[in-house]
Formats: C-alpha cells, structure tokens, sequence
C-alpha cells in the first residue's frame, strides 16, 4: 500500500476521467475542486457530436467520465461517495465526488488498464471473437444503471443488417444538413497535422483511399449540397456506417430508460461499463450514437422534406430496437492491425 495526498488521489481520479469518450472529442465537461472533494459538471447549453441538438450526449459523456472515476477509485482501493444532482437553474447534471482524507492509502496509484486500454476502433478489419458473449453476465454489470443491453450477431440475428442500414439511414440524413456539416468539418484535421487534440487525425479515421477523397471534397458544403443533387449523400451513409457495422461481426445496443438527464446520465456509466469489460476481452469497438439522437422528436430538421424522413426514420428504428428510448449502437469484434488512439481533451475548471 502507498499513502498518497488527497490531493494526488484527485489528480489521478480526473486523469481517469479524460480518458473516458465524448462524442467526437468534444469533452463538454467542466470541474471543480475543493480540499478533499471535487465536482464535474456539464457545459452550460453543450451540444456534443454532429447530431445532438440537445445535449443529450453531454449528460453521456459526464456519465462516462463519472464510471472512468468509479472503476479507477476501485482499482486504486479508494472508498468515493458519487452524488449526481441536478441544477434546476442552469438545466445541467454536477457530480460530487468525497474522499477521504488528508492521507488517503491505495493500492496503485498508475492509471487502470482497463481504462487506459481503452480505445475507439475505427478500421472495418473486425473478426469473430472465438469465444461467446454472454449476454446475460453483460447485462448484469449495467442493471443498477437502469438500461437494456441487447446483441446482434451477424451470423444468427434476422435483423442485423437492417440495423445496419438503420445507422446509414442516420449517415445519410447528417450529410443533407448543412449545420451538421459545418461541425463535422470543423471536428476533423484535414491537414493531419494534429497539432493540438481536439481534431480528429486523418489517420485515426482510418479511411481507404476512395474514402478519404470523398472526405475531402466534402468539406465544401456548396459542392456536397451539388453532388446531394445525384444522391451522393447515400454513399456517404453507406461507407459511413453501413459498410461498417455489415462488416462487424457483433453490434450491441445499449438502450437508456429515457431521455432524462439523470436516465442519460446512468447510460453513460453503464456504456463505459460495458466499453472496458469488452476491451477487457480483447474486443475493439466503435460507438455510433447518431441512431439515438435522431430517433426522438427532441431531433428536428428544419428543412421539411429531412424532417419527414426523419420522422419515418423514427417508426423504423422503433419497429426493428422494439423501443423508442435513445440507444447507442456498439460494432464489436476483434481487430489485430495498428491500435490509434486520439489525444483526450482535458476537463477545464470551472
């Protein structure tokens, strides 16, 4: 056992929680810190990823953070108090954690593997894991959490390339909106410089050639909207996550009771759960939230004939996910090429 400072303990913990995944890197979280306790709290009015107008996956992305805290305080041996409140004046999520204190005795004091492990994987090369899943053993890490975990698998489940095209369907609606457009392009580093953290690397797109072109001409909305003309934007939703998940041997769906905050909240902590048990086991996986962003009315384009394909869109992913809650599709399986991992942004004070 080594006695560290309440202090080094809290250090620690919120390295844990940059580690954790917000979608498109865009860590819409904040912190404060206060002797021996410390609060994250969410952006006001954040919006996180392509297709979140609500900031449903800022309430994700602050219970993925809070998880990485809870698996890290316990591989470190650390007894934490977690308190998730809700500021009814600012609409946002805050979690307090407590510790200890002053002199705080743990067992490690270096990142979790688990956590540190963790990564998403964007290649299409997934095989078959050799061994089987267990569903039923999955579930029972996210029960306190509330959520339903569900598996598709390639080679047995009658709708598992619907789902599939379910995600292109959502691919092919954000490449119509020009608003969408502007923060997918505004996420990436076209030059592949990577000189700060917050852009996404060509490289860690891991796009083939054909693909990459095609991304680098899009950056132009004037000429996307042109070549939209010609249903280029079906193309996109194909490579985007059609191919990808088709190609994927497993995909899983995480499923949140709600659209509460509180609800989104657990869902982020039972999908980092879920997130470093799979990687625990070897499996790579790639998160696509869009399916569950678009699914509710909470979604809505402005543009009328988007909006109406939208809203059949709507009746599909309820007809074939038997819910109408948002979700989170997961492709799962086990890729042995060159692991690349994105730089986390850190946790601004408050």
């Amino acid at each position: 056992m080594n006695s560290i400072s309440t202090e080094q303990a809290i250090n620690i913990l919120l390295k844990a929680a940059e580690l954790a995944p917000s979608a498109d890197n865009s860590q819409p979280l904040v912190k404060k810190v206060l002797n021996n306790r410390f609060t994250i709290y969410e952006k006001q009015k954040e919006t996180v990823g392509f297709s979140d107008q609500q900031g449903f996956l800022s309430s994700f992305a602050l219970g993925l953070a809070t998880q990485s805290i809870v698996l890290q305080a316990e591989y470190m041996g650390v007894a934490i108090t977690v308190k998730a409140s809700l500021m009814e004046s600012a609409g946002r999520l805050n979690v307090e954690f407590v510790l200890p204190g002053p002199k705080i005795d743990v067992s490690n004091t270096d990142i979790s593997p688990d956590i540190s492990s963790r990564y998403t994987e964007r290649a299409l090369a997934f095989s078959k894991p050799t061994g089987n899943i267990d569903i039923q053993q999955m579930q029972t890490y996210i029960n306190e959490f509330d959520c339903q975990l569900s598996k598709y698998d390639k080679a047995v489940s009658p709708t598992f390339k619907q789902i599939a095209k379910l995600a292109g369907r959502a691919e092919e609606m954000r490449f119509q909106d020009k608003n969408i457009h502007a923060e997918m392009t505004s996420s990436i580093d076209f030059d592949d410089k990577y000189q700060g953290k917050k852009h996404l690397p060509l490289k860690v797109l891991k796009l083939d050639f054909a693909a990459l072109l095609g991304l680098k001409l899009i950056r132009s909305w004037k000429l996307l909207s042109f070549l939209n003309n010609f249903c280029f934007y079906k193309m996109l939703g194909f490579k985007g996550a059609t191919e990808p998940l088709s190609k994927a041997p497993l995909i899983f769906c995480l499923s949140s009771r709600s659209y509460n905050k509180h609800d989104l909240f657990n869902a982020g902590r039972a999908l980092m759960s879920v997130w470093t048990k799979l990687t625990a086991q070897g499996l790579a996986v790639h998160p696509y939230a869009a399916v569950g962003t678009m699914m509710s009315n909470h979604f809505t384009f402005q543009d009328a004939k988007l909006e109406k394909k939208r809203q059949a869109f709507s009746v599909k992913c309820k007809e074939l996910i038997g819910s109408d809650t948002p979700c989170i599709l997961l492709r799962v399986g086990i890729f042995k090429g060159e692991k690349v991992k994105t730089g986390r942004m850190p946790i601004e004070n408050a």
